[in-house]
């Protein structure tokens, strides 16, 4: 049972990587400013898009779309 859930967490957070790179493909020309920056993380962040990212990545992204 372990494995299977190893295996369905790896695959979700496959999927999030997926969309982590298709967010920042598409909303590339935000990321050059502060304010762009901010926008794109809180809507990551907003969309679970860190659910499985490690706590302390997890962290520094809000952090990130704190500051």
């Amino acid at each position: 049972q372990r494995d299977f859930q190893a295996s369905e967490d790896a695959a979700n957070g496959f999927r999030y990587s997926y969309e982590w790179s298709r967010l920042l493909r598409i909303r590339q020309s935000e990321l050059s400013t502060p304010e762009g920056r901010k926008a794109v993380l809180e809507f990551a962040l907003a969309k679970g898009y860190a659910t499985y990212a490690p706590p302390d990545i997890q962290q520094q992204l809000r952090r990130l779309a704190t500051q």
